[in-house]
């Protein structure tokens, strides 16, 4: 079945070249990524593609229709694989700050997705880090934390909500794990790359 489906994005959408880089020509479009991953370790692999996106392609999926990248997660419904998940990485977005998108495993041997970006302008320095994962009776969760420092003071949240340090210390504790990297940047030149497929 994932076969299948990346079978029918690649006829769609392509694949990009070995070795594309970040800020890439906005019509070289196409998968730059898969892998299966049980995300909950419920014994059901669920598809994960990252795709180089363009504004460029008329789409059913609005995500894919933007300058930049776009993270799907597929689901099996026991029949065919279909989108749970999906969540795009704009490239103007990210024009001034460092970038890490990839796979984590946590301590339990479950997966999750992660991307974190840090920024700093005029004295300000915000790290936004967005976990994705699976529970074992298969919710989905997302979880935005922030860490901001402003002249030397810091103050935090997590989905939106101010929290002392020591609340998001327990928190960011819970979902530490070994960080398979996709995408890894400095801001600045964005002049590295990443091979394709896996």
């Amino acid at each position: 079945m994932a076969a299948n489906t990346l079978r029918e994005l690649a006829d769609k959408y392509g694949y990009v070249p070995d070795l594309i880089e970040f800020y890439s020509n906005k019509y070289n479009i196409g998968i730059v990524y898969a892998e299966l991953v049980d995300f909950n370790q419920d014994g059901a692999d669920e598809l994960f593609v990252l795709l180089k996106s363009s504004s460029y392609l008329p789409s059913s999926m609005p995500l894919r229709e933007t300058d930049g990248y776009v993270i799907e997660i597929w689901g099996t419904d026991m029949e065919s694989y279909v989108p749970i998940y999906s969540r795009s990485v704009e490239m103007d977005d990210c024009s001034a700050c460092d970038l890490s998108v990839g796979l984590i495993e946590f301590k339990d041997g479950s997966y999750g997705y992660y991307e974190s970006t840090a920024q700093t302008a005029q004295g300000m320095t915000v790290n936004e880090e967005t976990i994705y994962f699976i529970g074992s009776d298969d919710t989905q969760f997302e979880k935005t934390i922030f860490k901001r420092t402003n002249n030397g003071t810091d103050s935090y949240e997590v989905d939106g909500e101010a929290i002392v340090e020591e609340a998001f210390t327990a928190q960011r504790e819970l979902y530490n794990g070994n960080l398979k990297p996709i995408i890894d940047s400095n801001s600045g030149t964005k002049s590295f790359a990443f091979e394709a497929g896996s």
